[in-house]
């Protein structure tokens, strides 16, 4: 990152921790954005689905920088690692809402994050989720994270 790179095909299944060596690595690492010290940038294009930052989701893949993209799948994985798999922007619909599109890319463009300090009109949090456990500092709202 300090140089300018970005790893864009960033997703849970891309890590491996190796819990005897105290160590977290990347494997199949073929989604980069390289930035040359002329600042030529080499775009990282492939990314997958439910693993993308909005712009991303957007389509706008060519211009993806690391705060754009690396920081914001890196939460969505964290997200996950802390509530049994499950997806930041997984919920369920509320009773007001039964029609609301549930694909997550979707979900994450128009950023309906249930998950937050704040209640989302539209959607629940799936009841598996332990979010609400959380010290109230680390419950953020989808303005502040996502």
């Amino acid at each position: 990152h300090n140089q300018g790179h970005a790893f864009i095909d960033f997703k849970d299944q891309n890590v491996r921790i190796y819990p005897d060596l105290c160590m977290a690595a990347f494997i199949d690492t073929d989604g980069y954005r390289i930035e040359n010290k002329s600042g030529l940038v080499f775009p990282g294009l492939e990314t997958t689905p439910t693993f993308n930052s909005p712009e991303s989701a957007k389509g706008e893949r060519k211009t993806l920088t690391q705060q754009q993209h690396d920081d914001f799948v890196l939460a969505l994985v964290l997200f996950q690692i802390l509530n049994f798999g499950i997806h930041p922007f997984q919920g369920i619909p509320s009773t007001t809402n039964k029609s609301l599109n549930f694909d997550i890319d979707d979900n994450i463009i128009n950023q309906n994050y249930p998950y937050g300090a704040r209640k989302h009109a539209l959607m629940l949090p799936k009841q598996e989720s332990v979010h609400e456990s959380w010290p109230s500092k680390h419950r953020l709202s989808s303005s502040r994270l996502f």
